[in-house]
């Protein structure tokens, strides 16, 4: 049996009942992505990255953070994710297969729907590892979007 996630607005509450200003709670609540580790992390002011940033393949990580969400049977989804890669939709799928059972990892895929929960903490830990070539590749595939129009 899986315990449930808890929602934001329950994270908020218990916050606040624990004395946190209702601002600050929604903030830590909204911040957390539902995931009590990095709720634990935020409440802290831990510095320390968490395990799946630490992975070797953070990077590629990366590309799913900035993706947000994605899914397995959607072709263009697989483009988007070869153009910012430059890898095969299979071989980068593969590592975030492993990255997604990591503990506290920030991915949850259900039915071949990927999505990115962490985000605050996503981008904190893995802003970092976002350069000029990926922005780059954005912007190719933004302009190519565009002149499909």
């Amino acid at each position: 049996m899986q315990l449930q996630l808890p929602s934001s607005h329950e994270l908020q509450q218990a916050l606040e009942q624990a004395g946190y200003p209702e601002q600050r709670a929604r903030t830590l609540a909204a911040r957390s992505g539902r995931n009590l580790g990095s709720l634990l992390r935020l409440l802290q002011n831990l510095s320390v990255l968490p395990e799946w940033a630490q992975h070797t393949d953070a990077a590629e990580l990366t590309i799913a953070a900035v993706l947000g969400s994605w899914t397995d049977n959607s072709e263009a989804d697989h483009a988007i994710v070869e153009g910012l890669s430059g890898k095969a939709y299979g071989e980068w799928i593969r590592t975030m297969r492993e990255i997604a059972v990591l503990p506290s990892t920030p991915l949850i895929q259900r039915d071949g729907n990927w999505k990115f929960v962490m985000r605050y903490e996503g981008w904190y830990t893995l802003g970092a590892r976002i350069f000029d070539e990926h922005l780059d590749r954005i912007f190719a595939g933004h302009s190519s979007c565009i002149a499909a129009e």
